[in-house]
């Protein structure tokens, strides 16, 4: 189990959560003031610590303060008698986990406990699978460097042997010393059996010395050779070098002096002061040998034996050998820059685990914000004639309230990776959606052009999908933003036979193909190889997070799809989505029905003032008699005096005082058979089965619009019940279409 520091001035207040901490079998440590806590994290491992805002001599932000400062993995839970907005705000964002207001109930505190520990285990968790990965990816870079060390020690022991060739041959003076010289350094540094030397003399190559290596060969052969005869003599006329791997079996070799002498391996360099050849250097082996592998080093050799003839040819050849070695410091200087990038990764990641935090605290109350809009826009409608300019306007305000809607599940679900419900769907409704807002943001300088002739379904989630297409769009108008261009989206249905799939790492069968095509600047084949990469980007650091087209993978992947991208610099990119087609019914939705109304009493409760005024007026347009109350004591004191008298209860989750749950609960108690709906603005605790254990009728979530509660309502009433509580979702592009027509 955990360990858990309470601070407070408070002595009985200590001991009170003390008693909840190891009633949950923790261990709890306690502390009135500021010194004592810091002493005791510094001294013992804390994994969470609860403190008041207000300690004797000091505050408790402070505190928040240096704990995050010397136990950053500690999740740190403030408690306030006194709360206020503005206290809350800079408490989360110095890093609190959560915010509690005495007196705090023991349900409500074991329950914050609870999630700090998940959030620690789950953060434990991501950085240990994060940490092996960037372990991976270490020892990768480390095998590289490895290889490029040792190609490195090995240039660099060529370039000592050739320094000391140069050495030795550029303090020699005559041709015969030279000779003397370089033949034995060569002899020794490439462990050939014999060196031998041939200049030319008219139309002959003749031998001027030799040397038997480390095996002592004889080795007195004195003759010459016509140029362009045996393998030395076509080195020197081609001014190439020859290999030969086995003499006794190349025709070639059309003299038998080096198979008598049992050589097995040849290669001959031909020696050139400029442009003027001057003679061939030649290696032979005993045994089988692949000279041509070392051939680099080799020609290095061949061009420093000219040296008494050209010494520049030195300079050069030396010049040739430092920007290989450049080029390995650069191959240095890349992985350097690798780990660096690799570090920035991980300190995005802490940021994106910080964001997921944040969204959550603010999707309830942007929620309620969302309600109050789309609540109003529906009741001005009410008198407005459907044909006025007025009423199409409310509509855009319905429509991008509903959108702000999504936007907001969306950063949660990316934020949280929460699961998504898969089924068959047609993606042209979904692309259809998404393109007209995405038209709503280019500027008239984009031209977007739609092709969409598919006639078959896909297994998929409808939000996953928008956002594939909207980040993919996104990015092919960045690509266009500075010269205007084409933006062409189509989907239709594709096969690929086995043949064709045997070339790709696609399987054969039938898919829906998205293509996303645009006429931008186009990507170079280092940028396309890194573009799902995570936290890769080519766009400024107030552009863009690098992270579009990693989840865009992602997604596809996770839909047993594929994605594929050409791309050109100056030619546009071209991207391909092809999900696995379905033979499956794909839900369609009928024609909206009139608006259903009623006449019975509600109590809607909600703490939230302007949203409880907007339902009310909503609900009230309907036919039905409304008591509102933002206080769900008093509203409970209420329905006590006359339970008969309600038909139905909506009411939020997250209420001071009382939350939603356990007002319905209260109210079951007193009347079982009262139909109740909870309506929420964010919610992560509350699926089917938890709906349905506490009594809730549905799950409305915030911003609701109006067709959307009446027909709740008059389920919950009993006039159609759901087949499950699922039914009384909606996505947003749905809800939008239906309030459109």
């Amino acid at each position: 189990m955990g360990s858990v520091l309470i601070v407070d001035d408070e002595q009985s207040l200590r001991f009170t959560l003390e008693a909840f901490i190891r009633s949950e079998g923790h261990s709890a440590f306690l502390a009135d003031d500021m010194a004592s806590a810091i002493a005791l994290v510094r001294e013992s491992p804390i994994d969470i610590v609860v403190a008041d805002i207000v300690l004797s001599g000091s505050s408790g932000l402070d505190l928040l303060k240096t704990i995050r400062q010397i136990a950053p993995d500690t999740r740190v839970i403030m408690m306030t008698g006194e709360p206020t907005l503005d206290t809350a705000a800079e408490a989360l964002r110095l890093g609190a986990f959560d915010y509690l207001q005495k007196p705090v109930l023991k349900t409500q505190f074991l329950s914050a406990i609870r999630n700090a520990f998940n959030a620690r285990r789950i953060a434990e968790e991501e950085n240990l699978e994060y940490t092996i990965r960037l372990e991976k990816l270490v020892g990768e870079r480390t095998r590289a460097l490895a290889r490029s060390e040792a190609t490195l020690r090995r240039r660099a022991r060529e370039l000592a042997v050739l320094h000391n060739l140069s050495r030795e041959v550029g303090a020699s003076i005559t041709v015969n010393a030279t000779i003397e010289a370089g033949l034995n350094k060569i002899a020794l540094a490439t462990g050939s059996d014999l060196v031998v030397l041939f200049l030319r003399h008219e139309d002959h190559l003749i031998q001027r010395g030799y040397f038997a290596g480390l095996r002592g060969i004889e080795w007195d052969h004195a003759s010459g050779a016509r140029l362009g005869e045996c393998l030395r003599g076509i080195a020197f006329n081609e001014d190439r070098p020859v290999y030969c791997e086995d003499i006794p079996a190349d025709s070639r070799c059309t003299l038998n002096v080096c198979k008598d002498a049992g050589f097995g391996s040849l290669a001959a360099f031909p020696l050139r002061t400029g442009k003027e050849a001057m003679g061939i250097l030649g290696l032979l082996s005993i045994e089988k040998r692949d000279f041509k592998a070392e051939s680099a080093f080799l020609l290095a050799v061949a061009s420093e034996m000219s040296i008494g003839l050209k010494k520049s040819l030195l300079y050069e050849q030396l010049q040739h050998r430092a920007s290989e070695l450049q080029a390995s410091l650069e191959k240095i200087r890349s992985a350097e820059a690798d780990r660096l990038q690799l570090q920035t990764q991980l300190q995005q990641s802490q940021k994106m685990e910080a964001i997921g935090t944040l969204a959550g605290g603010i999707a309830h109350d942007f929620n309620n914000i969302l309600g109050a809009v789309i609540g109003y826009a529906e009741l001005a409608q009410n008198h407005i004639e459907r044909h006025c300019k007025a009423y199409a306007h409310l509509n855009e305000v319905i429509s991008a309230g509903v959108r702000a809607k999504n936007l907001i599940q969306q950063i949660l679900t990316f934020s949280r990776e929460a699961k998504h419900s898969l089924s068959p769907i047609r993606l042209e409704p979904v692309a259809t959606e998404a393109l007209r807002m995405i038209r709503a943001s280019l500027p008239s300088t984009i031209e977007i052009r739609q092709t969409f002739s598919s006639q078959l379904a896909v297994v998929a989630d409808p939000t996953r999908f928008h956002q594939v297409l909207m980040n993919l769009c996104t990015n092919a108008a960045h690509a266009m933003r500075k010269r205007g261009g084409l933006l062409k989206v189509s989907i239709s249905d594709f096969f690929l036979n086995p043949e064709s799939a045997s070339n790709t790492a696609v399987s054969p069968g039938t898919y829906v193909k998205l293509t996303v095509t645009d006429t931008g600047h186009g990507m170079s084949r280092h940028t396309m190889d890194r573009i799902f990469d995570p936290f890769f980007s080519t766009k400024r650091k107030d552009e863009g997070t690098g992270l579009g087209l990693s989840v865009v993978h992602r997604i596809i992947k996770n839909l047993n799809g594929h994605i594929l991208v050409r791309s050109k610099p100056g030619k546009g990119t071209l991207f391909e989505v092809l999900l696995p087609a379905v033979d499956a019914e794909v839900e369609t939705y009928p024609e909206p029905q009139p608006i259903p109304t009623g006449t019975e009493h509600i109590l809607l409760v909600d703490d939230e003032k302007p949203l409880v005024q907007s339902l009310k007026l909503q609900l009230e347009s309907l036919g039905y008699r409304v008591t509102a109350m933002t206080c769900p004591l008093e509203a409970l004191d209420a329905f006590r005096e006359a339970p008969s008298q309600c038909d139905l209860v909506i009411t939020d989750l997250t209420m001071p005082q009382l939350p939603g749950d356990r007002l319905a609960k209260a109210l079951l108690e007193i009347r079982p058979d009262l139909p109740i709906l909870l309506c929420t603005g964010f919610s992560t605790s509350m699926d089917s089965k938890s709906l349905a254990a506490a009594g809730f009728r549905a799950l409305l979530y915030k911003p609701v619009l109006k067709r959307q509660l009446a027909v709740a309502i008059r389920q919950a009433l009993g006039e159609r019940q759901p087949a499950c509580l699922e039914d009384l979702f909606e996505n947003a592009a749905t809800l939008t279409a239906r309030h459109r027509s």
